[in-house]
């Protein structure tokens, strides 16, 4: 509940922002900034999004886990969520995100290695599941064996 009511007097902050914004430089620049950041939020979503996402594959795919990337890459779709929303406050916070000092300090190489049968709760590491065999599944014990199907006629 505490949280509801904070996003709701954010909202609210946002509005009476939009409003005297709109009333100190007019009403037609106000719409027109409304939706350019509007736009530019949402180009930002795509773009930088698609873009993080393509990259955080690669490095799980060569065996890694980059931090660097899923910050860079949720910052700027957080960023461009800011931007979409009609207000000059959630602007200015859409903006901060985008600084560059503060992407700096985010750019940090923090690249560590993805195992994925490695599960830090086991006391051991399945080695299996890196080089692509099979492996049995932790739910239980499979057994191999063949299955024959017979038809009705064979029951007699």
């Amino acid at each position: 509940m505490p949280i509801f009511i904070l996003f709701v007097f954010y909202v609210l902050a946002d509005l009476i922002a939009l409003l005297l914004l709109g009333h100190w430089v007019g009403v037609l620049p106000t719409l027109l900034l409304i939706l350019v950041t509007g736009v530019a939020g949402i180009k930002l979503i795509k773009t930088e999004g698609v873009h993080a996402l393509r990259k955080v594959q690669v490095s799980m795919m060569q065996g890694q886990v980059n931090k660097r990337e899923l910050l860079l890459g949720s910052s700027s779709v957080i960023s461009g969520f800011l931007l979409f929303l009609p207000g000059p406050i959630s602007d200015v916070l859409g903006l901060i995100c985008l600084i560059p000092m503060l992407n700096r300090k985010l750019r940090k190489d923090d690249v560590e290695p993805y195992h994925p049968g490695f599960d830090p709760n086991a006391r051991t590491f399945d080695s299996t599941a890196t080089r692509g065999e099979s492996r049995t599944s932790r739910e239980g014990t499979t057994i191999e064996g063949e299955f024959i199907e017979h038809d009705a006629s064979d029951r007699r």
